[in-house]
């Protein structure tokens, strides 16, 4: 598998409540043994591994019997915490939002320059759909390959797709407005 992470993040909280909502998930995922502290934490794959219950985020339906020889099933390498302003986005396939009204995909180019104004400006934009007029904040219009900026996101490196009861119930524990981009390198 090639470089990739699931992020998660909060659109709603400032910085310092951004970083209380990803440490209480980070304790959260020490206590339900899904990760584990790392013997020796790295910059890209973060202070934590995977855990002895690790099995209990995953759709292990979904994961291929073969993605280990050793019989060792490594769902991912790492979880990183990222703190400070930010953007969150698909780093190799940046797409622009659908409209969460009618479906029509906001173009990709429209997308980036909305992302940079709210990166520079730390002011979220509205933004507009180009087929039905409906306007709203960037971040309402979700998509797991687009972008948004944030005060602190937490990442499942080199991850296999998490189960979705697991995803909905990480979403669910972000705030108000919770976020999540899948990203390849």
């Amino acid at each position: 598998m090639s470089d990739n992470w699931i992020e998660f993040f909060s659109l709603d909280a400032d910085e310092q409540g951004a970083a209380q909502l990803i440490d209480a998930q980070v304790q959260w995922l020490l206590d339900r043994e899904i990760i584990a502290h790392a013997a020796s934490p790295d910059e890209f794959l973060g202070a934590y591994r995977e855990g002895p219950r690790r099995v209990d985020a995953f759709d292990m339906a979904a994961i291929p019997d073969s993605i280990t020889a050793d019989g060792k099933q490594t769902l991912f390498d790492g979880v990183r915490v990222e703190k400070g302003w930010q953007v969150s986005h698909n780093i190799d396939g940046f797409e622009g939002p659908p409209c969460p009204i009618c479906g029509s995909w906001m173009a990709t180019d429209v997308a980036g320059d909305a992302l940079r104004r709210w990166y520079v400006s730390q002011v979220e934009p509205e933004v507009e759909c180009a087929n039905c007029g409906h306007a709203d904040l960037l971040g309402n219009w979700p998509h797991k390959f687009a972008g948004y900026a944030n005060y602190a996101s937490l990442l499942f490196v080199n991850s296999w797709p998490l189960s979705p009861q697991f995803e909905r119930e990480l979403l669910g524990r972000i705030g108000n407005r919770p976020g999540v981009v899948y990203v390849r390198l």
